[in-house]
């Protein structure tokens, strides 16, 4: 059974809890969000069948930090187990959020895809890429298309930031 580390506000640990115990018992608990662009596009996945909330858009990826794992550790595994790409990534944010069943310590990492070929797991039905304003209509069109926390992430986080996410450079 895979454990997660129970977090206070400052990011110390004390304890460890299976997922289901930190949702159930509102734990804090570490995550990683992931931004992938390619050309002012962000790259969105559309989550199977085999996940929780099926045919709903969410980030590029997304998840939990393991007890012993860094953040960066996290979000690179994430990447890799949910899209099957290896691309540098780069901190850019860390934020806490408080409302259940999202009391976490969030860290937002970003990258740029250019060439590499996406292999989407078993959780991922299919990716797509959004630009600004097709991410904003189809927000605005048919919001429980998304799920809840990529909804939220998007109109609190994303779109406000849209373009200084998607022209960062790096190497």
């Amino acid at each position: 059974m895979i454990e997660y580390e129970i977090v206070d506000l400052d990011d110390k640990v004390i304890g460890t809890a299976t997922h289901a115990d930190l949702i159930a018992k509102n734990h804090r608990y570490r995550s990683v969000r992931i931004l992938l662009f390619q050309n002012n596009n962000v790259l969105m996945h559309l989550r199977s069948h085999a996940v929780s909330y099926p045919n709903k858009w969410s980030v590029s990826a997304a998840g939990f930090v393991k007890a012993g794992e860094t953040y960066a550790q996290a979000a690179q595994r994430e990447v890799v187990e949910e899209l099957g790409v290896h691309v540098k990534l780069h901190e850019i944010a860390k934020l806490q959020l408080t409302n259940a069943p999202y009391n976490t310590n969030l860290r937002i990492y970003c990258g740029r895809i250019h060439d590499q070929l996406i292999a989407p797991s078993d959780a991922v039905a299919k990716v797509k890429w959004f630009t600004k304003e097709e991410l904003i209509h189809a927000l605005a069109k048919d919001p429980e298309s998304f799920t809840k926390n990529a909804r939220e992430f998007c109109e609190r986080y994303l779109i406000p930031h849209f373009d200084w996410y998607a022209t960062l450079h790096w190497d």
